[in-house]
């Protein structure tokens, strides 16, 4: 991709302190808990008013929440109030809802279920995101963010592996083709499934590698969680492995885990319990970078197709039910890429071997043979995202405009990724490359592309009623994964898994 060309102003003396406010940084004063947050994730260069280098045009406020600052000459105040005015929600107390839900895609013939996160968060960051450009635009500002990606490009796409168990000729399958690209995969690995396999956990060396705990659940209590995600980090290290990242069983996440996420400073993990088909952040109160994936994976699928011939179907006609069900796996991975890549989102995937990806390893081809043609992606792994990401945060940004030109600093530029900032006019956007501290240019010298937004519709939630049993099984952490022997630990909920076990065998 080639480089959009910049403009230089002749060298001269400019007036140090910009007698005219800066675009950016955005000021803001008293504001919900989470727009400064939601601010960073879309690479909007912002300040608290009062902190150093916090001068800015345009100074952000919430009357809900307190008064607009002091103001300068030449700022103009936006309250958040009048931004979200006529929405039929607050969307930062939606954010706040750490819930999981089932939902329901209708993909062709196929209809696939998963409990994924109660709140669409990517879809409440655009909204609020696109009335906040709005209100700037109107008082005279531009919108500029720091790109999502490296630049040149435009998207990233990974496929997390979740390696449930172990099977020898799935796994080699599946790890055939990963190798054909392995900086486009991660792998999570469940090190009980992995503990008579040393040849396997060989295999994995030099491969981007994460933990899935030890045993294949998420407990709802912070020292079984500790227990588990301990005793599956060491396992892997023994072996050799560096785990970078942590994935939960069945994509569940609580605050419980957060809290042993923390504990065991692990930089990253990925929970569709928590937030989907979103760009990376950082849940609140948390220091660990959260890597959202699109949740509906290939098991989806074969289970929908086993629902649909029912109990009663010979071997032959399961067979072939199975193999469509991977077909269709592999058409909606490739267009999910598709419009991913075409609204400038991550394309991440996720999906197991066992049983899944080593039977149907087509799909694994398919989606990469549609990732190749991508001019722009980046193919890269849950470790270099969670590098990327953290670099981009410590990047400081201020814009000043001058006549016709405008003056873009940076500081705190990452020396491992180039960094682009994505300059917007309507539905179109130019991609330009901050590869020093001062850039100028011109919005007219730049080359810019139509934006579409995505394409793929929203699952629809399932409001199930649960039942007396379902409650109590919920309040109980009620599973069968781990071995009696390991529920024996002193807790009232352990000692209630462990003698329902006894009476049920």
């Amino acid at each position: 991709m080639s480089e959009p060309s910049t403009i230089r102003l002749p060298e001269g003396p400019r007036p140090a302190d910009h007698s005219v406010l800066p675009l950016l940084p955005l000021v803001l004063g008293p504001i919900p808990e989470g727009l400064a947050a939601m601010l960073a994730q879309e690479g909007i260069a912002a300040e608290p008013h009062g902190s150093l280098g916090a001068t800015g045009r345009f100074v952000l406020f919430d009357s809900k929440h307190g008064r607009c600052p002091f103001l300068e000459r030449g700022q103009a105040p936006l309250d958040l109030r009048d931004i979200l005015a006529g929405l039929p929600a607050d969307p930062f107390e939606a954010l706040s809802d750490e819930g999981a839900v089932p939902h329901r895609w209708n993909i062709g013939e196929f209809t696939v279920d998963e409990e994924i996160a109660r709140v669409d968060r990517r879809a409440i960051r655009a909204t609020v995101m696109s009335r906040l450009r709005q209100a700037i635009e109107a008082v005279g500002g531009v919108w500029l963010r720091l790109a999502p990606f490296p630049f040149p490009f435009k998207s990233a796409f990974n496929l997390r592996i979740d390696h449930d168990a172990y099977d020898s000729h799935d796994f080699d399958r599946a790890m055939t083709v990963a190798e054909s690209c392995p900086q486009a995969f991660s792998h999570y690995l469940c090190a009980s499934g992995f503990a008579n396999a040393p040849q396997a956990l060989a295999r994995m060396r030099g491969h981007d590698v994460g933990s899935h705990g030890f045993w294949h659940h998420t407990y709802r209590s912070r020292a079984d969680n500790l227990a588990n995600l301990r005793r599956g980090i060491e396992a892997l290290q023994s072996a050799g492995l560096q785990p970078s990242g942590f994935v939960a069983p069945h994509g569940r996440y609580n605050r419980a885990l957060a809290q042993v996420l923390e504990t065991l400073a692990i930089p990253f993990s990925s929970e569709f319990g928590l937030g989907y088909d979103e760009l990376p952040y950082f849940p609140r109160h948390s220091p660990v970078l959260q890597i959202p994936v699109h949740p509906v994976c290939l098991g989806l699928f074969l289970e929908a197709a086993k629902r649909k011939l029912g109990e009663r179907a010979d071997t032959d006609t399961l067979q072939l039910a199975l193999a469509a069900g991977a077909d269709a796996c592999a058409d909606y991975w490739q267009q999910v890429a598709r419009a991913k890549y075409a609204a400038g989102e991550p394309v991440l995937l996720y999906c197991h071997p066992d049983g899944r990806l080593g039977r149907y390893p087509q799909v694994m081809t398919r989606v990469l043979e549609t990732v190749n043609t991508f001019a722009a992606m980046w193919k890269t792994t849950n470790t270099e995202i969670n590098r990327w990401w953290r670099s981009r945060r410590a990047i400081k940004l201020r814009l000043y405009r001058e006549r016709e030109f405008f003056v873009l600093s940076a500081e705190g530029l990452p020396a491992r990724h180039r960094v682009a900032v994505e300059f917007w006019r309507g539905n179109k956007l130019a991609r330009l490359p901050v590869a020093q501290s001062t850039v100028v240019f011109s919005q007219e010298a730049l080359v810019y592309e139509n934006w579409k937004p995505c394409t793929l519709a929203p699952p629809e939630p399932l409001i199930r009623p649960l039942g007396l049993g379902d409650r109590f099984k919920r309040h109980i952490d009620w599973e069968r994964t781990t071995p009696p022997r390991d529920l024996r630990d002193g807790s009232w909920r352990g000692w209630t898994k462990w003698m329902l076990r006894q009476v049920k065998g």
